[in-house]
C-alpha cells in the first residue's frame, strides 16, 4: 500500500511545493535567480555531511551500508511546521531558504534512490515536482489553495502511517544512533558549508550566520522520504524506528534554535 501511494500520492504534494517555489522565483525571495545556487550548494552539502558520517557508523560500528538514505532527506512537511516556534518575522524571512533548500534535498535523495537501486525511469514525485514549477502562477494558486489541504492532512499522514503501519518495531540499537547522529551534526554542518561557499563564490548572501545554523537544525527533520528509501530498499522494522525517534530530537534542537534568533 504504501508503494501505491508513494507512486500515485506523493507526487500530487511535489506538485504543490513545486508551485510555491515557482512563485518565490518569480517573484519572491529568488527573483535574483542565481541566489537559488545558495540553498541548492547547501542542500548538497546538507546531502553528503551526513552520508559521510553515515559511513563513519558504517566502517567502524558495522552499520547496514544500504541505510545511508535514512539520513540524507529532509522531511518539508515537518520543516515548514517547525517554523512555527519562530517568531513571525524570522520564519517569513527562513521559510523561502528552507523551502528550497528542502526541495533540492528531496530531490537529490529521490534521484539518489532511483540510480542506485535501479528503479525504473523517474520516480513520479519528481515529475510532480516539475508539474508544479510549469504550472501559470495565475492558475496555480487556486491549484494550491485546492489541494494543500488534500495533501497535508490526507496524502503525507496515509503515506507514512501505512509505512509505519506494516513496519514499526520498537527496538533501537547502533543503527539508531547512526541515524540520529548523522543528521544531528551533518546536517547543521553541512548546509553550513554549502552556503558560505556559494555566498562566497557568488558574492551574494539570503541569511545571518545564525538564520543559516537555524535552518541547518529544521533540516535535520526527516520522515516521508527516509520511509520511502527504508521501503524501497528493504530495510529491516529497526529502521523505520530509527526514523521516528530523530524527529523529537530534531524538534526540540529547533525549538532551542528558534530561542537564539
Amino acid at each position: 500500500m504504501a508503494h501505491q501511494i508513494a507512486t500515485w500520492l506523493l507526487p500530487i504534494f511535489f506538485a504543490l511545493v513545486g508551485t510555491e517555489l515557482r512563485k518565490e522565483i518569480r517573484e519572491g525571495a529568488f527573483k535574483k535567480r542565481s541566489d537559488l545556487l545558495i540553498p541548492l550548494s547547501a542542500a548538497i552539502f546538507g546531502v553528503a555531511i551526513p552520508f559521510l558520517i553515515y559511513q563513519l557508523f558504517v566502517h567502524y560500528i558495522h552499520v547496514t551500508n544500504s541505510g545511508w538514505g535514512l539520513v540524507v532527506a529532509t522531511d518539508l512537511p515537518l520543516a515548514l511546521f517547525s517554523l512555527k516556534f519562530f517568531k513571525s518575522n524570522t520564519s517569513t524571512l527562513i521559510r523561502p531558504y528552507l523551502l528550497s533548500l528542502a526541495i533540492f534535498d528531496d530531490l537529490i535523495s529521490i534521484i539518489l534512490i532511483a540510480l542506485i537501486y535501479h528503479q525504473n525511469g523517474i520516480h513520479p514525485t519528481v515529475y510532480g515536482f516539475i508539474f508544479g514549477l510549469l504550472i501559470p502562477l495565475d492558475k496555480s494558486a487556486s491549484i494550491f489553495k485546492q489541494l494543500n489541504r488534500f495533501s497535508n492532512y490526507l496524502i503525507l499522514p496515509i503515506f507514512i502511517l501505512a509505512t509505519i503501519w506494516s513496519e514499526i518495531s520498537f527496538q533501537v540499537g547502533w543503527l539508531t544512533i547512526a541515524v540520529i547522529v548523522s543528521r544531528m551534526a551533518g546536517k547543521p554542518i553541512g548546509v553550513f558549508i554549502g552556503n558560505i561557499l556559494a555566498t562566497r563564490i557568488l558574492k551574494s548572501s539570503i541569511l545571518n550566520t545564525k538564520q543559516v545554523l537555524a535552518v541547518g537544525t529544521i533540516a535535520t527533520l526527516g520522515l516521508s522520504v527516509s520511509l520511502l528509501f527504508a521501503q524501497i530498499a528493504s530495510l529491516s522494522k529497526i529502521a523505520i524506528t530509527s526514523i521516528l525517534l530523530a524527529i523529537p530530537v530534531s524538534l526540540l534542537s529547533a525549538k532551542l534554535a528558534a530561542k537564539k534568533l
